[in-house]
């Protein structure tokens, strides 16, 4: 008799687990049914990663260089980026830019070294977000798409604001428009990188013989490595005989949870602070 008790004890518990929606009948018997998986939450980190850039000259001279950028992402959905600029020549100091978005407070936010400048945009609430919205100096524009639902208020008072156009993506190098790729990108499989399991693939460009006045067929390749979890690339290697060798790679790796420092600005940094008001669109 206990027996049974625990093991009703145990269905009810799985009966209230389910979730409350339609059952669909079979036969004599209910089938629940399908609980849809939540999304796990983003794993906290902070990453450093490297980037090295070879060129090779005619006559064999080699030109390196080097940037590195951090990005972190905390269980909050707080994201940075940051990256510093190449140096070019001997004695420049390279500019550090950050950008952080921080879906709590609703604002993004970017900086940059060379300033000491910080400017915040607080974004507008999350059930305003239709039609467009443009900072009162119209340096700042934001399209999110959604139509503006009827009977919903007139335009702010500053609905005489033009932002900047959005600009159009610039297209890449003429060869990328006569560009062919092999087919199926390539499995690398998978490797162990900084402790975790990534994969890897590998995707192969070619551009034909003649299509930008080239007499033998260019080749670039590009090899990506990704873990499930992370939105960044463990190692990212791009081969371009015009361009050189890229190779991007990860120089520490934190799994803790980011102090909230990390996405503020730095200490003496002037701030500026920017909200937003709904404007026109722009008409394309």
């Amino acid at each position: 008799m206990r027996s049974s008790f625990r093991i009703l004890g145990v269905a009810a518990a799985l009966a209230l687990a389910l979730p409350v929606c339609a059952q669909t009948a079979v036969g004599s018997s209910t089938v629940p049914c399908k609980v849809q998986p939540v999304p796990p939450k983003p794993h906290p980190y902070t990453v450093e990663l490297k980037t090295t850039t070879v060129q090779t000259l005619l006559d064999g001279t080699t030109i390196t260089r080097e940037t590195n950028e951090t990005r972190a992402l905390d269980s909050q959905g707080r994201t940075l980026f940051s990256n510093n600029s190449m140096v070019m020549f001997e004695g420049m100091t390279a500019i550090t830019n950050a950008n952080v978005n921080d879906p709590v407070e609703g604002t993004q936010a970017n900086w940059d070294s060379r300033t000491k400048k910080a400017r915040v945009i607080k974004l507008p609430p999350k059930d305003q977000r239709y039609g467009c919205w443009a900072t009162e100096s119209g340096t700042f524009r934001m399209s999110y798409g959604r139509p503006r639902p009827a009977g919903a208020p007139p335009l702010s008072a500053v609905n005489g604001v033009q932002g900047p156009a959005q600009l159009a993506p610039q297209p890449g190098v003429t060869a990328s428009l006569f560009a062919r790729s092999s087919g199926k990108p390539e499995d690398l499989g998978t490797e162990s990188i900084m402790g975790i399991e990534a994969h890897g693939t590998r995707n192969t460009i070619v551009t034909p013989v003649g299509q930008i006045g080239n007499d033998r067929p260019i080749t670039r390749t590009t090899e990506v490595w990704m873990a499930p979890g992370f939105n960044f690339p463990f190692r990212m290697i791009s081969d371009d005989p015009q361009m050189g060798k890229r190779t991007t790679e990860i120089v520490r790796l934190d799994l803790s949870e980011p102090s909230p420092e990390t996405f503020q600005p730095p200490e003496g940094y002037q701030v500026t602070t920017e909200e937003m008001h709904e404007v026109p669109c722009a008409q394309q």
